[in-house]
């Protein structure tokens, strides 16, 4: 038998009384802030995204399904890869559809164009519909905004919009029909919070912005070396 300490078993008793409090205490600190994700991400979710297309254009539309406005929504590009877009297999087949009468293939003055006009884009976009800035609630009439020609070829997209609380979302569309990479918005970063968390994020987007900006000066360098020999292959011919 152990012997009656009042002090040890006071101290024990303190202790996980302590223990309780604090875990109670995670419990609801955990639960705060899935009832607050769930709260901010309550109005988003309620949006529609749909994408028509007639070559060599497309249209995305958003519906809002939510009880309040919607704000500043826009497409977003990010240029991709020359090398990614003259390997597209829906460039390519594009050029099949529209070149029946030869060959079908992008021929050296076709690439050359492409190339050229790669260079002349900037890394990145942003369109805006100013007609659709404001989006009416539950409304039947979508807001609107779309990209054209090489555009579509040349970017990835993301169809950005702000909440009624001013916090932004987006959506990852695809250049194919009908496709949306995400399904849920995603939140953009909110550069006034200061967690750990928000912290990590915001080391990790400016890591991809430094590997994007070195990734895009290989591929820039490609691209005018093969302008430079696309153009000295056509003077010799």
């Amino acid at each position: 038998m152990f012997p009656f300490k009042a002090g040890v078993w006071g101290t024990a008793s303190t202790v996980l009384g302590t223990a309780v409090t604090s875990i109670s205490a995670a419990v609801a600190a955990q639960v705060y802030r899935h009832n607050k994700r769930v709260d901010e991400f309550a109005q988003a979710r309620q949006m529609r995204v749909y994408i028509r297309r007639t070559m060599p254009e497309f249209h995305i539309e958003m519906y809002n399904h939510s009880e309040h406005p919607i704000y500043a929504m826009q497409i977003f590009g990010i240029k991709r890869r020359i090398e990614d877009v003259l390997t597209d297999p829906d460039v390519l087949a594009f050029y099949a559809e529209h070149h029946k009468d030869t060959d079908g293939l992008m021929h050296d003055d076709d690439r050359l164009l492409m190339l050229e006009t790669w260079l002349g884009y900037e890394s990145t976009f942003a369109s805006m519909d100013e007609e659709y800035d404001f989006l009416k609630p539950s409304s039947d009439t979508p807001s609107s905004v779309g990209a054209l020609g090489g555009y579509v070829n040349h970017y990835d997209f993301r169809l950005r919009f702000k909440d009624t609380r001013s916090l932004t979302w987006y959506f990852v569309i695809s250049r194919k029909v009908g496709e949306i990479k995400d399904t849920e918005p995603r939140r953009d970063l909110d550069r006034r919070k200061l967690s750990a968390l928000d912290i990590a994020g915001r080391l990790q987007r400016r890591y991809e912005r430094l590997h994007y900006r070195y990734v895009m000066a290989k591929s820039v360098r490609y691209a005018e070396k093969e302008v430079s020999r696309l153009k000295v292959a056509s003077q010799k011919d």
